[in-house]
């Protein structure tokens, strides 16, 4: 008896806005090493613990995913409070001249992924949010950041409601975006 390709009875809506194709013929397209790895790594996930545990898993990703660099924040998205004050930073590959500049700019004010990532929490890929910046202060953030070669790269997370904690997560590289 032949085995089906996994599907779900319900309609799950249209496929995040980083793909044109749905999940099950994605995860058809993966071998059965990367599969068991990305298996792995979601088991991994629910247990850690420490942010050496988060580091770990990762740099794990880079076996599957050709990225250059990771950032994820954590951050309590409360009225009249500053994200970058109040958030903790996992840096894995973004340079510290960026980061000093970025934190001492206050670019997170003006980086459309940022502020469109607030609010939202879908997926984004860098390049088509950039297209859209339209102040003199959004270009002249996005000319900055393609100096540091942040121009494109995947960004995605999660607003938890109850704690008001956010997430962001931030893959930097030229193929992340592309890489099927």
């Amino acid at each position: 008896m032949a085995s089906q390709p996994l599907t779900s009875k319900t309609k799950a809506g249209p496929a995040p806005p980083y793909s044109d194709i749905d999940t099950p013929t994605r995860l058809a397209n993966l071998g059965k090493r990367d599969l068991v790895f990305l298996l792995e790594t979601a088991n991994r996930s629910l247990s850690i613990r420490t942010e050496q545990e988060f580091r770990e898993l990762v740099l794990g990703l880079q076996q599957i995913l050709p990225m250059e660099g990771v950032i994820s924040v954590m951050s309590r998205l409360t009225p009249g409070s500053d994200p970058e004050k109040a958030a903790h930073i996992v840096n894995l590959g973004y340079s510290d001249e960026w980061l000093k500049l970025y934190f001492d700019n206050q670019y997170a004010a003006i980086d459309p992924i940022v502020r469109n990532h607030i609010g939202r929490f879908k997926p984004q890929i860098w390049s088509q949010t950039f297209k859209k910046a339209t102040t003199p202060d959004e270009k002249a953030f996005v000319a900055q950041a393609r100096e540091f070669n942040l121009d494109e790269g995947l960004t995605l997370g999660h607003a938890c409601r109850r704690t008001s904690i956010a997430s962001l997560l931030s893959f930097q590289g030229r193929q992340i975006a592309s890489h099927p």
